[in-house]
């Protein structure tokens, strides 16, 4: 009894069953690290945005907002901004391995396995560059959600302006 009661004293976190041993590697390799600034370029250029997915971009701020912002929100600003750059490819590559799993569906065809592990391991590297940068606090637009409520804005979807 008082095993199980350490056990559930310890136990913090509930879990799947275990992955493949590389796939785990791969994982634990890139969770929480920060990705050269070649390989964040490379796979940024490599998975782009569907043509029908007009929502899945990254929002800027509005001109007479970033005037009004001093340069230290502007920075955090630009860090986040990066951030959701990041995370919207990880969409572009989630809505595209999605597409290829509809296809193989649709015609009962082969799946294409290759390029759904390679473009689901090119999101994994991303999320974990995400979250590294995160981990290291880049991610705070107190000011900038401040200003959002004092200055009149348009929210003009041909220019992905957010605020």
């Amino acid at each position: 009894m008082l095993d199980e009661i350490a056990q559930s004293l310890t136990d913090t976190e509930k879990t799947a069953p275990k992955v493949s041993e590389k796939l785990a590697k791969i994982v634990n390799l890139r969770w929480l690290n920060k990705l050269a600034d070649t390989h964040l370029k490379e796979k940024s250029e490599k998975y782009l945005r569907a043509l029908n997915c007009d929502r899945l971009i990254t929002l800027k701020v509005n001109p007479e907002i970033w005037g009004c912002l001093n340069r230290q929100t502007r920075g955090k600003d630009l860090r986040l901004s990066s951030l959701q750059a990041t995370l919207t490819k990880v969409g572009n590559i989630t809505a595209q391995t999605t597409n290829l799993l509809l296809k193989a569906h649709a015609e009962n065809s082969k799946l294409h396995l290759e390029s759904m592990i390679r473009m689901n391991t090119g999101a994994l590297a991303l999320l974990g560059h995400i979250s590294f940068t995160m981990e290291m606090g880049c991610y705070s637009t107190d000011s900038a959600q401040r200003l959002y409520h004092v200055v009149c804005f348009t929210r003009a979807h041909t220019h992905h302006v957010v605020w």
